[in-house]
């Protein structure tokens, strides 16, 4: 049955020049074909928004961090229960527009009160001013000597004017090029 329609459907199309919008090209007989189309057409529409939400859902997941596609996945999902309502498409439209932007702004709105703060990690030789070293090498003011700071020897220099024996705990309080600056605890 649903191939005779498909054959009668395609006889139209070549009938009426490929142009879908005119359905007056239908007879009388060709009815049926009038619902067949609107059924196709606008039968699905609640299948199709599930299908546009899961498929920005999964643009969602693809792009890290940006929480944009997330507000239309949730419009589209919305459109789907107006749908299965039975609700007009135009309808449809309005409320994917609708709770669209009202699930956008609420979004923007919950990342504006949550903010990450900025722990200002340092990382690399930056993490090392703070920390605790003990000297390996003697370091005066002008000879540089060899610290130990996390199982990792480092050229270091003084900040003042003491002398730092073997055995001494410092401390790093900057980086001078690719040495440690140092001063005695």
């Amino acid at each position: 049955m649903q191939v005779r329609f498909l054959f009668r459907f395609c006889g139209v199309l070549i009938k009426s020049n490929y142009n879908l919008i005119d359905l007056e090209v239908f007879t009388k007989e060709e009815d049926f074909m009038k619902e067949f189309i609107s059924e196709l057409i606008f039968g699905y529409t609640a299948y199709a928004w599930l299908l546009l939400a899961l498929g920005l859902l999964i643009l969602e997941l693809s792009t890290p961090g940006l929480f944009f596609f997330i507000a239309f996945a949730c419009g589209a999902a919305c459109a789907a229960i107006a749908a299965f309502l039975d609700f007009s498409i135009i309808f449809q439209v309005w409320v994917v527009l609708i709770s669209s932007t009202l699930c956008f702004i609420a979004i923007k709105s919950f990342f504006a009160t949550h903010k990450i703060k900025n722990l200002d990690n340092k990382t690399n030789v930056e993490a090392l001013i703070g920390q605790e070293a003990i000297v390996v090498e003697p370091i005066s003011v002008n000879q540089p000597g060899i610290i130990r700071v996390k199982r990792e020897l480092w050229g270091a220099i003084l900040r003042d004017g003491s002398v730092l024996q073997i055995g001494t705990v410092v401390k790093i309080v900057d980086i001078q090029g690719n040495k440690l600056v140092v001063r005695s605890l």
